[in-house]
């Protein structure tokens, strides 16, 4: 809708007047021309009263908001600014014979308001001359003042019988914040108690005039006054070159161009005519008179922007600035008379016959005033304190309308913003005006006030509150039909969105980009909530006309034809209060009588006269208007309400069979309400979606499985809410019938379809203890299974995950029926395990469908719950060891022992690998251990590569299988895991398992097994011309401490029958034949002498040496076992019996607990087994694991602490093999030659047959025989190569014991030996040499080196020397060497003795006898 008005009103009028001559001259026009580029007058500032004030306050106030919200406010201030103001210059002559009402001359000449007069007068004067100034100007002036006056008056007698024009152009807006002043609309003006009261009430006219002075709040107001005096101005106004004035200015007048000797008199008479004047118009508090200079040059043609931008423009500051003040003058009165009319119709506010009429028509006055000189928001106050006053006004039965309304000829179409399509001020002035179209009237002035201001949110916000309001109030006029209100509704929705998207468009960029009535999200939020207005009549309108059911989501606009918004914007709304009955049904004196209609009509708009006709034009109607809904929705990012218009269009598109189309667009929706927790639109779309699916006969895959599903949720959490389209959708929200169809469907699938975390069952642990099954392998496990389902349900089975580490455990359960609520459910599982685990997923089988829950994962929140799995002693059990004998020169091997359970185990299959599945073990070359319990057992077959078969084992034997090691762990530590499968038989015919009999059951067992021996074996070896002696250190590893049997070697045939000679080598030991304790600190050394008789084969013979050896603490395990034997025997405790469950748990817990808990130390010193205290944790948590036993807590450690009590170690029961087997093969060593020296002194030195040492002096010469005798007996070489061979010998002398004297260094050839050497073959050589000490003490002989002479030739080769080792056969002998025998000297010093003791010694010889002496025994001792 475009604007209907031209926007030209909103300006001021300004008259100018001159004297004939002047107006003729071409200086007027071009000073109109340049007052006019200087227009519009910008920041006229008004200060409202204080009532209006207040009134703003009250506004602000009850609104939340700023009082200061418009900007034409300071905020601090009480003063308006009025930004621009447009100004209309007119001659005075146009003005004053338009007032007069010259025929012709205006078509309205009864439409002028207060603004229409003139605001402010110009009168142009040009006079250079006083005298003429005196005589003719001043005159002139006068008589035009008095015409104004004269105009004045006749203005005002026009104006007091002249009604105020009703209606302006019709635009609207809805920001707060633009330019305006601030908001004044939704307080409640202050009811004061000092309005001046009257003697009665003015039915005069409605729109004041502005002769009268302003109304103060204590003086009766009888009537409307205006100024006394018109705002005028004079311009003196100095001609400039071409003005065409010569002559006006005076007889003594030249012109500018003129130059003579009376310039300085004629400037001083420009003075005296200016201030001349001054001093005649002048007063006390105005100033009238204004001159103007310096006006650029007439042009023949008007000047333009380039000249007009070249002028100062401080020419014009001054008329201005007059100009500016004259009319904020004029409006400040204009405004103060029309608050008096205000005040005057006010006075009767409240009270019975209040003419409202008269105070409505002053306050539209007032706001039209605000309105013109752009104080918008000042003016939209106004217009919301009259809907203030009116409700209040109905609610009080001040006022009362002669009917609703609403029943005129095509009201229902009429656009609502539009105030021409009805006289509606000659209504009210009649007061013949309905309460619809004063509601109507209102709302359109207020939203015109609003598109003007650029806030047209404002606009879309309060329209649906204002259209719902005036559909309710419709209802109570008994002659419309709903079709008729709902057609008003809908057209007034479209007429406000095309209004105010019109309002937008027109304003264009001059919006500010920081404001939010542009094409903005909030502006599309706005237009689509008016759009569903009206799409919520026409569904009023389908379901009247049959186009639509009446279900949802169609239904909500049907149970109330109005738009109610939602419960916040009820609450916002300022509904109406009921009319008196007589108001409904007959006409109120004074308002005409009221139009009675015959028979209530339908619809006038077009469109919807063919949407109620045809549903094809309806069905093209709504689903274009939904198209545009869904676009503002999604414009402004409304998901939730996109969604609903999406359904809506969905739901059309079904009813309409339209089924692949509705088919596409439900999946998305049921999607998006499913992520939005929507259960009840969610269950009606699945529903629609499952029927759309049944009717294109789409097959019924996973997708469709998941939609079930997915209404089965919902069907349960919303119920049978019978809100489905129709009875064919209605179907899918029974769970009964959803639960048929998902049996049936799923059953047809290839492949099980697992549904993760469906809410309507849920499983739980409810005892953290599973208990033995006792008459067969395996636990019992109690679940409590829940179901929300209202019907009973036939379950394939309950499934529950158990994890502990990298092991899983399933508890199953047979076919079971769940009833609604919680069901107790005991689940089997036939494995035997043992331990604490915790639930990690549980499952409910329906036919193909597997419902599953997690409750271990990361995401989860809960705690893990922890489920214990007891121990069964008459379960079977796999255990791996190391084998009784260990030879290393052969692979290493494990033994696994499996010992059967309380049945027979028909076939045993079992593994070993590590965690991650390798293989650690060659289970093709596994074999039957030699000390097997061979009865138990008939064969071993190798089923495949990676397992080994056993077949089959009896009830209690063991089968103990030896397999190879694939690769020897580095770390010394064998981590495996070791699964048995295996089947059993029942033990009668008769009695029912859980698991059936034949089908295989799994153990898996860990173990950590230590291959690193415990003990370690040195080997030296010493080579002798007739034997070898090998020295055997065997020490204990970081294991413990060890016991050891005498250590034997034998030859590697294993036939050590006889010990002494046997093959090739006669062996003797020489170390004790005792058993020997072997620590870490304190090893066992064993030395054997291997000699070669001569008759002895020369075959290479390979020896092995035999270590027996156990740990100490398996012989305190041991012992502790036997201590238990004893007592449980002594004691007869009934279950403990040996075999049994019980039995073997305890037995178990106690060679771990001793184990764990042995003082190693102490009983490899005492022999006594010491644990400490008995650990009563520890055995509560070891009882806690066992499924059965007869036993309680208190008794069991009982039992431990006597049997720890009485452990006495002693000899292991006979025939019990306890002791661990080593056997290391021994190579015998070979050498070349073999060197024996024997070393002998003088005869006479040495005392005979004894190796006693003589005393030798020291520096004495003494002979040294040495003897050299090798042997080549040892030697693996050819013979005639060594007989080749020639020796070398080096006496290695320390030369600071010994001089040698002699041959140092020497060689000699071998004899020729046979090929077969025996003891007896060796070759002699020997030599003496004189040997010195050169020091006392006891002394080792001298050492000899003996080689063969091509171990150190230059040209023999490096590889290949034969070998050589020499040993001294007497290298124990020492000699003893002493000083020699000489007489010691000492010297005295004089002074020390007595004289004559002195003379004496001197005279027998002294000291020259004692060193003659001493040197003839040194040169006889030399």
């Amino acid at each position: 809708m475009t604007e209907r008005r031209n926007a030209s009103t909103e300006r001021i009028t300004v008259t100018y007047a001159a004297s004939q001559a002047l107006l003729a001259a071409p200086l007027t026009p071009h000073f109109v021309h340049l007052l006019k580029e200087q227009l519009p007058l910008r920041n006229l500032h008004w200060r409202p009263s204080q009532a209006t004030l207040d009134a703003a306050a009250a506004r602000a106030a009850q609104q939340g908001k700023s009082t200061y919200a418009s900007s034409s406010v300071v905020p601090g201030s009480t003063i308006r600014t009025i930004q621009t103001l447009d100004v209309s210059l007119k001659p005075l002559t146009d003005e004053i014979r338009r007032w007069r009402g010259d025929p012709g001359y205006f078509e309205q000449s009864g439409s002028a308001g207060l603004l229409d007069r003139p605001f402010v007068h110009l009168y142009l004067v040009v006079c250079e001359d006083s005298e003429h100034y005196r005589t003719t100007v001043r005159n002139e002036i006068r008589s035009w003042i008095s015409s104004l006056s004269f105009f004045h008056a006749k203005q005002a007698a026009q104006s007091s019988y002249t009604s105020s024009s009703v209606g302006t152009p019709t635009l609207a807006s809805s920001s707060r914040t633009s330019l305006a002043l601030g908001s004044f609309r939704s307080a409640t003006p202050p009811v004061r108690s000092d309005t001046p009261p009257t003697a009665g009430t003015s039915s005069g006219p409605n729109t004041p005039t502005n002769q009268g002075a302003p109304a103060k709040s204590s003086v009766t107001v009888s009537g409307p006054t205006g100024p006394t005096e018109p705002e005028y101005l004079i311009v003196l106004i100095t001609p400039p070159e071409g003005a065409g004035i010569l002559g006006l200015a005076g007889p003594g007048a030249t012109s500018a161009d003129q130059k003579s000797g009376m310039s300085r008199f004629m400037t001083k008479s420009k003075g005296n005519v200016l201030e001349k004047a001054r001093a005649d118009f002048n007063t006390s508090k105005k100033e009238h008179v204004v001159q103007l200079s310096r006006l650029p040059p007439v042009p023949a043609v008007p000047l333009g922007r380039s000249g007009l931008h070249s002028m100062d423009p401080t020419i014009w500051a001054e008329l201005l600035t007059k100009m500016r003040e004259a009319a904020s003058s004029t409006f400040t009165t204009t405004i103060e008379a029309q608050e008096q009319e205000i005040a005057r119709c006010g006075v009767t506010r409240g009270q019975q016959g209040w003419d409202f009429c008269s105070y409505f028509l002053a306050k539209d006055s007032l706001a039209r005033t605000l309105e013109a000189v752009g104080l918008k928001d000042d003016a939209v106050g106004q217009y919301e304190d009259l809907e203030i006053v009116f409700a209040q006004a109905m609610q009080s039965g001040a006022v009362s309308f002669a009917a609703v309304g609403g029943d005129d000829h095509d009201d229902d179409s009429l656009p609502l913003l539009d105030v021409t399509k009805k006289p509606y001020a000659d209504l009210i002035r009649r007061r013949e005006i309905s309460l619809f179209d004063f509601r109507c009237y209102l709302f359109a002035r207020k939203s015109a006030l609003l598109g003007k201001m650029g806030r047209v949110a404002a606009v879309m916000r309060e329209a649906p509150l204002f259209i719902s309001a005036v559909g309710r109030m419709l209802r109570r006029n008994k002659r419309l039909s709903s079709q008729w209100i709902e057609s008003w509704i809908f057209s007034a929705v479209l007429d406000v969105v095309e209004q105010c998207q019109a309002w937008l468009i027109q304003r264009g960029a001059q919006s500010s980009p920081s404001t939010d009535d542009q094409l903005s999200p909030a502006f599309h939020s706005n237009k689509a909530e008016l759009l569903d207005v009206a799409r919520r009549q026409l569904d009023c309108i389908g379901i009247e006309a049959g186009h639509l059911p009446a279900t949802e989501p169609f239904a909500f606009a049907a149970t109330d034809n109005v738009d109610d918004g939602s419960a916040a914007s009820e609450s916002k709304e300022r509904d109406l209060p009921p009319l008196p009955d007589t108001a409904a049904n007959s006409s109120v004196e004074g308002l005409g009588a009221a139009v009675v209609l015959d028979q209530k009509r339908g619809t006038s708009r077009p469109e919807l006269q063919q949407a109620v006709k045809s549903r094809e034009h309806f069905d093209s109607h709504y689903l274009a208007l939904c198209e545009r809904i869904r676009t503002g929705w999604k414009a402004s990012s409304r998901t939730r309400d996109a969604l609903h218009i999406r359904t809506i269009v969905t739901t059309l598109h079904y009813l309409r069979g339209e089924h692949q189309l509705a088919y596409d667009s439900l999946l998305g929706l049921t999607e998006a309400y499913a992520s939005a927790k929507f259960i009840a639109l969610e269950q009606r779309s699945l529903a629609m979606q499952l029927e759309c699916h049944a009717k294109l006969n789409k097959a019924k895959d996973r997708a469709w499985i998941a939609a079930a599903l997915a209404a089965l949720k919902v069907s349960v959490q919303v119920g049978n809410s019978s809100r489905s389209v129709d009875a064919d959708a209605a179907r899918w929200t029974e769970p009964a019938y959803l639960c048929e169809q998902l049996r049936a469907v799923s059953s047809a699938l290839g492949k099980e379809v697992p549904v993760s975390g469906f809410p309507l069952f849920s499983i739980s642990v409810s005892k953290p203890c599973a208990k033995p099954a006792e008459t067969e392998d395996g636990t019992l496990l109690q679940v409590d299974v829940t179901s929300l389902l209202p019907c009973v349900q036939v379950v394939d089975d309950v499934r529950v995950c158990l994890i502990t580490g990298g092991e899983t455990l399933w508890y199953t359960s047979s076919q079971i029926e769940l009833a609604p609520g919680t069901t107790s459910v005991e689940l089997f599982c036939p494995h035997p395990a043992h331990g604490v685990y915790t639930v990690d997923v549980t499952q409910i089988r329906i036919a193909r469908l597997i419902y599953q829950y997690e409750h271990a994962s990361a995401a989860s929140e809960v705690e893990p719950q922890i489920v214990r799995v007891p121990k069964e002693g008459g379960a079977p059990s796999v255990s791996a060891g190391l084998p009784r004998r260990i030879d290393l020169d052969q692979p290493r091997a494990i033994e696994v022992t499996v010992r059967a359970g309380r049945y027979d185990i028909d076939v045993a299959e079992f593994s070993v690998a590590s965690a991650d599945g390798a293989a650690l073990v060659d289970h093709q070359g596994a074999k039957l251990a030699s000390n097997a319990q061979a009865d138990g057992v008939s064969r071993i077959e190798l089923g495949s590569a990676a397992s080994v078969t056993v077949k089959p084992l009896r009830t209690g034997r063991e089968a103990v299988v030896v397999l190879p090691l694939a690769q020897l762990p580095e770390s010394g530590i064998l981590d495996a895991v070791i699964v048995l499968k295996y089947s059993t038989a029942s033990s009668s015919a008769s009695e029912s398992q859980r698991h059936p009999a034949g089908k295989a059951r799994t153990l898996k067992a860990t173990v950590q097994l230590k291959t690193a021996l415990p003990l370690g074996v040195n080997v030296q070896d010493f080579f002798r011309t007739s034997c070898l002696l090998s020295k055997f250190t065997i020490s204990a590893g970081g294991g413990g401490s060890i016991r050891l049997k005498p250590v034997s070697m034998v030859h590697d045939d294993g036939a050590a029958d006889n010990p002494t000679v046997h093959g090739a080598y006669a062996i003797e030991s020489c170390g004790s034949q005792r058993e020997a304790t072997v620590t870490p600190r304190q090893p066992a050394t064993y030395l054997f002498r291997l000699s070669r008789p001569s008759s002895a084969d020369q075959r290479e013979t390979r020896l092995r040496l035999v270590v027996q050896y156990r740990a100490l603490q398996e012989d305190a395990v041991g012992a502790a076992v036997r201590a238990l034997d004893s007592i449980v025997e002594k004691r007869a405790l009934r279950g403990l019996e040996s075999g049994t469950a019980g039995r073997k748990l305890l037995e178990d817990a106690l060679v771990r607990y001793v184990r764990d808990r042995l003082d190693l130390p102490a009983f490899s010193i005492t022999g006594q087994v010491k644990t400490g205290v008995v650990d009563e944790r520890w055995w509560r948590m070891e009882r806690r694991s066992w499924g059965q036993c007869v036993l309680g807590l208190d008794a069991v450690r009982e039992l431990v602490r006597e049997t720890l009590d009485v452990i006495s170690p002693g000899v292991e029961a006979a025939g019990e093999e306890v002791w661990q087997e080593l056997t290391i093969p021994v190579d015998v060593p070979s050498i070349d030659f073999v060197n024996a020296v024997t070393l002998s002194l003088d005869s006479t030195l040495t005392v005979a047959d004894t190796l006693e040492a003589a005393s030798i002096v020291v520096g004495q010469p003494v002979e040294l025989t040495v003897r050299i005798r090798t042997s080549t007996l040892w030697s693996s070489a050819d013979q005639k190569q060594l007989d080749k061979e020639a020796m070398v010998y080096d006496i290695v002398p320390d030369f600071e014991t010994w001089l040698i004297d002699g041959t140092k260094r020497g060689s000699y050839p071998l004899e020729p030996q046979s090929l077969s050497p025996s003891i007896d073959d060796y070759t002699t050589h020997s030599f003496t040499v004189t040997v010195v000490p050169l020091r006392t003490g006891t002394l080792a002989l001298p050492s000899i080196l003996v080689r063969p002479l091509s171990t150190i030739s230059a040209q023999a080769a490096r590889e290949g020397l034969p070998t050589c080792e020499t040993y001294t056969t007497n290298a124990a002998q020492r000699v003893t060497v002493v000083p020699a025998r000489s007489v010691k000297a000492f010297f005295v010093p004089e002074g020390q003795w007595p004289v004559g003791e002195r003379e004496s010694w001197k005279s027998a010889g002294g000291l020259d006898r004692l060193r003659n002496g001493w040197q003839c025994q040194s040169l006889q001792a030399g």
